[in-house]
């Protein structure tokens, strides 16, 4: 597994150069490697964006007066019995049905998040091509793409520790095994090599690992649970609650699953990852939005 991002210092370096920082993944029980390039930039600027809203403008037409002629005297016809007019009942739309937040929904009692990157542009994030993946910014949403059944992964720049962080992306086209999701505790940002993934699959699946350079752990094994919206095309929301050693796993504001591990619980920096790309082909997930919210 291979990753790469390049702290400032390093950027002028590499310019100069025109080279790029490679390290050789290691092989896992799992045969998960990553290779990523990283240019750190700096803290995104919150935008707000202000939908237009729809006037209507009432269209009032004026009546005109008919206009009756005058006729000769003429005898009136005999009075008939008047029907009383057919009320007709109203009927009342039915309301569409509203999403139930579940009360395990962290968002529920954390307020205001720290950091969030809504992806109006790519700065927190190093873009382009490398071996194993591409990641592009566009239209509100990062497009990340494995290249290979490997996993790989792309850094941001911020250090965090204890904290709840989330993700909210949609799948492209996908069968069952392809997957992406967080990293985050990462010890070194340049290497880039070791920290917790927790993630979830096309088919419905999640799990939470401990990569250290070396070897994949898994903390929790891959695990199909009903939160998760599984297939193609779908969108869901992955979080991880992360306090000292304590591990919990989110998806749709649904508790899934939780861990205890003490291998890294200082400061790190956090990323996100793909992989299980078919045979020849690619996967997409588009990546809406990403936010965490510190000392929950």
């Amino acid at each position: 597994m291979k990753r790469i991002i390049l702290p400032a210092i390093l950027i002028a370096v590499l310019l100069a150069g025109c080279g790029q920082l490679v390290a050789q993944p290691t092989a896992s029980p799992e045969q998960i490697a990553t290779q990523v390039s990283s240019v750190l930039t700096t803290m995104p600027t919150s935008t707000t964006v202000v939908l237009p809203t729809s006037e209507s403008k009432a269209v009032t037409e004026t009546p005109t007066e008919a206009s009756v002629e005058p006729t000769a005297t003429a005898t009136l016809p005999a009075p008939t019995e008047t029907q009383a007019p057919t009320q007709t009942p109203t009927v009342e739309a039915t309301p569409a049905p509203t999403a139930t937040v579940p009360a395990s929904d962290p968002k529920l009692k954390l307020g205001n998040a720290s950091f969030t990157d809504a992806f109006n542009d790519g700065k927190n994030w190093p873009l382009g091509e490398d071996k194993y993946t591409t990641a592009e910014v566009s239209n509100g949403v990062m497009k990340f793409t494995a290249l290979t059944k490997i996993d790989g992964w792309r850094v941001a720049w911020p250090d965090i520790q204890d904290v709840y962080m989330e993700m909210t992306a949609k799948t492209g086209e996908c069968t069952s095994s392809e997957h992406y999701g967080l990293m985050l505790r990462i010890p070194d940002k340049v290497e880039a090599n070791a920290g917790y993934m927790v993630g979830i699959s096309c088919d419905g699946k999640f799990s939470l690992r401990k990569w250290d350079g070396e070897k994949m752990t898994s903390l929790i094994a891959w695990k199909a649970d009903s939160a998760i919206v599984s297939g193609a095309n779908q969108t869901n929301r992955l979080g991880i609650w992360a306090k000292g050693s304590q591990l919990v796993v989110y998806v749709n504001g649904v508790k899934v699953g939780e861990a205890s591990d003490t291998t890294f619980t200082g400061k790190g920096g956090f990323g996100v990852f793909v992989g299980g790309a078919p045979e020849n082909g690619k996967f997409t997930v588009n990546i809406d939005e990403i936010s965490y919210w510190e000392n929950p």
